[in-house]
């Protein structure tokens, strides 16, 4: 039900569903007939060549030779509860998956995540991150946008700053925590965010004060500054 092929222009391998009707838990091997997966999906070629609406997928583990998860690769598969990614500095494309709407937890390494990664995850609880491996990169816009269960998420080292309604309409989301690799902060990044009460920021408060666009955070939020 996995098929591979040569990823046009890059050198390596991508993988994809060969159909739709793709079942329950896929651990997705670091390698095929002795090729190294390094690629989930391949946007070069549309929709055709993801895992995009296999709607039947239940879990899915991508293993650490992984350096892209490609456009919408995962997009609109309503039964994913859990992803685990935990290869160091993969970068998670635009939409890739976007619409999971059953996904409740995610495991992976603090890296940059494209416009609307995981945007309408309704039932995404939680997000662990592994430990940093010196990798960096952002979220951009939309990356959690109307992620409706999420209730915190504590962002490591490595994740630079967050761009445009990064979290808009995260309705439930009570507490953010970051780090001191933190640097940037678009406008709208908590647009709609109406529970949230408090960011804890684990350097000083002048260090805060540095932050570009610091200034976007709403007065109505408490900012705690741990280095103080």
């Amino acid at each position: 039900q996995v098929g591979y092929t040569s990823s046009p222009g890059s050198g390596g391998y991508y993988v994809a569903a060969s159909n739709k009707d793709l079942s329950g838990a896929l651990v997705i091997p670091s390698e095929l007939e002795g090729h190294k997966i390094e690629y989930i999906g391949n946007d070069s070629y549309g929709t055709l060549y993801n895992f995009n609406d296999c709607k039947y997928l239940t879990s899915v583990v991508i293993p650490d030779t992984v350096k892209y998860i490609n456009s919408s690769a995962f997009k609109g598969c309503t039964s994913l509860k859990s992803v685990s990614i935990p290869s160091a500095g993969v970068y998670i494309s635009p939409s890739a998956f976007l619409g999971c709407t059953s996904l409740e937890s995610i495991y992976l390494q603090p890296s940059g995540l494209g416009s609307a990664a995981f945007s309408g995850c309704t039932s995404l609880k939680s997000v662990t991150f592994a430990p940093s491996t010196g990798k960096t990169g952002y979220f951009m816009a939309n990356a959690f946008a109307n992620c409706t269960s999420l209730e915190s998420i504590d962002v490591p080292e490595g994740v630079n700053g967050f761009f445009r309604e990064a979290f808009k309409g995260c309705t439930s989301l009570k507490s953010v925590t970051l780090s001191t690799s933190f640097g940037y902060l678009e406008q709208d990044v908590f647009k709609n965010c109406t529970s949230l009460q408090t960011i804890t920021y684990k350097g000083t408060s002048a260090e805060w004060a540095k932050i570009k666009g610091v200034e976007n955070v709403s007065s109505d939020i408490t900012v705690v500054c741990l280095g103080d």
